[in-house]
């Protein structure tokens, strides 16, 4: 199967997140084929098929994205599904593409949110048009890798006005509006990190965990550290 990334030039690591996930992409996905870049492409990138896309909005991330993976669906050659991955998600499981389900973190109709911040504003927002426009409303943004139908995500976007206002998420109007199953995150499938730690703490935060995901506050020395010794082998995607 195929694995998309969307990239800006907005790396915390000077794209050496991408270059960890793309060794655990290939050291664990078991039926990997192409890997697709869309948008920004680091000097030492190779052997993947790259489309150049501009970042056409200001102040809404996820409206860029979306543009990319419509974009990238247009591709006749990209694998009718594909897996939707980020620059700064590693699998540390080998696992094969049938074995990724698509996890969410629960119905947003009975959750609320403290002082939402403008992520949390397009999710909200977004839960709001579900229901208006009488589809379900669960939380597809878990920050996991993703299987995306490449005829589908088009058609389900567009019935969204991703680009106005503060926008919509990425994930969540998709498997919504293919009322997908809805299987809740379970706790062996993700290590999610959000702020710095020690070394013991990330690696037991980690162990046996399929998934590791991280924000930028997260990624600090020690992570670093991780990582490098996690996949210490460059992949075919590696130039230099």
């Amino acid at each position: 199967m195929d694995v998309v990334y969307t990239l800006s030039s907005a790396s915390a690591w000077n794209d050496n997140e991408l270059r960890f996930s793309l060794r655990s992409i290939c050291d664990n996905l078991k039926d990997l084929n192409q890997v697709w870049i869309i948008g920004h492409k680091p000097k030492w990138l190779t052997n993947v098929r790259h489309i150049p896309f501009p970042d056409c909005y200001k102040g809404n991330k996820d409206a860029n994205l979306i543009q990319k993976l419509i974009r990238v669906c247009q591709e006749p050659d990209l694998s009718d599904q594909y897996v939707f991955n980020s620059d700064d998600q590693y699998l540390l499981q080998p696992v094969h593409s049938s074995e990724l389900k698509n996890w969410c973190l629960g119905n947003m109709m009975t959750q609320t949110v403290d002082r939402p911040n403008r992520w949390h504003q397009r999710l909200l927002g977004l839960r709001d048009k579900l229901a208006e426009k009488g589809f379900p409303a669960f939380n597809y943004e878990a920050h996991i890798p993703y299987i995306h139908d490449k005829r589908q995500y088009p058609k389900a976007l567009l019935q969204f006005d991703y680009g106005a206002g503060v926008g919509y998420t990425v994930n969540t109007p998709y498997f919504n509006v293919i009322n997908d199953r809805h299987h809740v995150i379970e706790p062996h499938v993700r290590c999610r990190l959000t702020q710095p730690m020690d070394q013991t703490k990330i690696e037991q935060e980690m162990d046996e965990k399929l998934i590791l995901n991280h924000n930028d506050p997260a990624l600090n020395a020690n992570l670093k550290q991780i990582l490098k010794e996690k996949f210490p082998h460059p992949s075919p995607f590696e130039a230099n």
